[in-house]
């Protein structure tokens, strides 16, 4: 039987680990010995091992060591042993703030001498949520062969895995044990979809489509659905069909559904609640019911209840517009007439087509009437479309509504000059903005150039282009003097605003590029052959505009005369500006030659002649 302990401290642990030689001078042996397994009742015992066992052994101990020692090898009895009944107690899944089934932990003693349990605790990332519910052992005394309980329970507060250890402290020659504690936590959540059920306009006494109210389970552990009940003033105008979910368990990933209809009872909005009750939920989750109730008499509704055209160019029709008459009624409704209310200025509003007087318009039907607009000047017109019907309202105005636009144009600027622009030399574009300052598109059409210099003139862009408001095309204008002086012309613009063209007037002053060259003449005298020579040759602009340099070549054929270093080609030389180009012969025989070195320009063609003679 275990005893509690009459103020005997526990024998020292240390004790536990001294050989026997220790203990009284005899021989040194090691404590614990091996031996086999036997179940005494439903505890596990360790036999001694038979001491006659190995008689050879006996002999080599008995030369060896003491008669003393041998006797109290014999006489000594196996230390304690702590044995565990498990090494891990799984206490499953356990829903959240729910305590689970209790576990129990046996500890016995497979040793001889008086096991001593000090303390068993919890500990780890989870043990706050294990509890030892009893501790059958601590502070006890346990005898040979004999064990105690420690009972445990598991209380998640939160989900999934939880893991924790318990701690057993005592006097064991094994030293501490422990056991591993794991759980899950589990949660059922509730899912209500949709969060309203809206059943549109139904007549009174009539009922609809039916429609759906979803359940679902989307925890982890069983969902238990309590009562369902209707709730608010037009509870009895919403009748529930079928009902799969009320009073029963849903598992994880589980669905059921509340059917519904409406059947009004009375005009006008009616609403009710649904409320579902459930142990996921501390209060009942509510869904809102909502449907109108409608009389047998017609409704007239407009769609739209106002039209409006915008700018439209003066003297052009409008694209049409359609007002539709729905009959959101139960009854047959009779549009009697359609009018429309005279303008005193700004334009006319007219129906183009109309298939609603005089004729039934059943419910949930409707019939059009198609207005456009034709804008007299650029002002706005206001106007009415009155419809007389025998719907409660008797009679109803749609709002008509427009103004006239046009197209206006503005320029900039109003004339062009280029100034001194060399002859046969093309300027730098000079930039016509043409703007639409209108409410509608600007049409620009043809773009001429007149005058008696227009052939000096060039134009592009714009033509044949429309111009959305606000926005603006560029007319780009070059000058190209054929000789000095001035030079006078007209850009004339078409366009489809008021004054139907607009004139611009150009000019500019053609000057005269001249070129001068240092030296006039190359002289290359007594090159000796085989060796080469180098002159270089200034070019100038001496005009009063810029001279374009296009080509330098030399009229020598062969390789003896080539040019370097070419500053010129391709360039435009401002007045006082100059540039250069080396010549260079390259005799490969004694003799005279005479080429020329031809300068395209602006002005025309330069040619530089060059004298050149070898010696041997």
């Amino acid at each position: 039987m275990a005893k509690r302990p009459q103020d005997l401290p526990p024998p020292p642990s240390d004790l536990l680990d001294l050989p026997l030689g220790d203990r009284g001078g005899a021989p040194q042996l090691p404590l614990r010995r091996a031996g086999d397994l036997e179940t005494i009742g439903s505890l596990d015992r360790r036999r001694r091992p038979p001491r006659t066992r190995g008689a050879w052994l006996w002999l080599i101990l008995l030369l060896a060591f003491p008669i003393g020692a041998l006797v109290g090898y014999f006489l000594s009895s196996e230390p304690p042993l702590a044995v565990l009944s498990d090494s891990l107690l799984d206490f499953g899944e356990v829903r959240l703030g729910r305590s689970g089934d209790d576990q129990v932990i046996r500890i016995a003693n497979h040793g001889e001498e008086v096991l001593w349990l000090a303390s068993a605790g919890l500990e780890g990332e989870a043990a706050a949520e294990f509890a030892i519910t009893s501790d059958g052992c601590a502070g006890l005394e346990i005898e040979a062969l004999e064990a105690c309980e420690v009972r445990l329970a598991f209380r998640p507060g939160q989900g999934g895995p939880r893991r924790a250890r318990l701690r057993v402290d005592s006097n064991a020659i094994n030293g501490q044990q422990s056991v591993a504690l794991s759980g899950v936590g589990v949660r059922p959540e509730l899912n209500v979809e949709p969060a309203q059920l809206d059943f549109g306009r139904q007549v009174i006494g009539r009922g609809g489509a039916s429609a759906d109210l979803r359940v679902d389970n989307r925890g982890t552990a069983a969902l238990y659905l309590g009562r369902i009940e209707l709730t608010g003033g037009a509870a009895a105008d919403f009748l529930r069909v079928s009902d799969d979910c009320g009073a029963r368990d849903l598992a994880p990933g589980g669905r059921c559904v509340v059917r519904f209809t409406f059947v009004p009872r009375a005009e006008g909005e009616r609403r009710a609640t649904v409320r579902i009750e459930s142990d996921a939920n501390d209060q009942p989750i509510e869904v809102s019911l909502i449907g109108q109730g409608l009389d047998h008499t017609p409704v007239l509704r407009l769609d739209p209840e106002r039209l409006d055209f915008g700018g439209i160019a003066v003297s052009e029709a409008s694209p049409s517009q359609v007002v539709k008459i729905a009959n959101d009624g139960q009854g047959p409704l009779t549009v009697r007439r359609v009018q429309l209310t005279e303008l005193p200025y700004g334009g006319v509003y007219e129906i183009v087509s109309e298939n609603c007087t005089h004729r039934p318009v059943p419910p949930s039907r409707a019939c059009d009437i198609t207005v456009r607009f034709r804008p007299a000047d650029e002002s706005s017109a206001q106007s009415y479309l009155t419809i007389d019907s025998t719907a409660g309202q008797k009679s109803v105005r749609v709002s008509l509504s427009g103004f006239g636009t046009a197209p206006h144009a503005r320029f900039d600027p109003s004339r062009l000059s280029f100034g001194e622009v060399g002859v046969r030399i093309v300027s730098a574009p000079r930039l016509l903005r043409i703007a639409s300052t209108g409410g509608v598109s600007l049409g620009v059409g043809e773009i001429q150039l007149t005058g008696t210099d227009a052939e000096s003139f060039a134009a592009q862009g714009c033509s044949a282009t429309s111009v959305p408001p606000g926005s603006e095309c560029v007319v780009e204008v070059f000058f190209r003097p054929r000789r000095a002086g001035p030079h006078r012309a007209e850009l004339i613009v078409r366009h489809d605003a008021d004054d139907r063209q607009q004139r611009i007037r150009l000019n500019g002053l053609g000057a005269v590029s001249n070129l001068s060259l240092d030296p006039g003449e190359v002289d290359f005298s007594d090159v000796t052959s085989g060796t080469s020579s180098r002159r270089r040759v200034e070019l100038r602009s001496s005009g009063r505009s810029g001279l374009e340099i296009r080509r330098l070549r030399l009229t020598a054929s062969g390789s003896e005369f080539e040019l370097n270093d070419d500053r010129c080609s391709n360039k435009t030389l401002p007045p006082g500006r100059t540039c250069s180009v080396v010549v260079v012969f390259k005799p490969t025989s004694s003799g005279v030659r005479n080429v020329r070195l031809e300068i395209e320009h602006s002005g025309g063609s330069t040619q530089i002649p060059i004298r050149a003679s070898a010696i041997e």
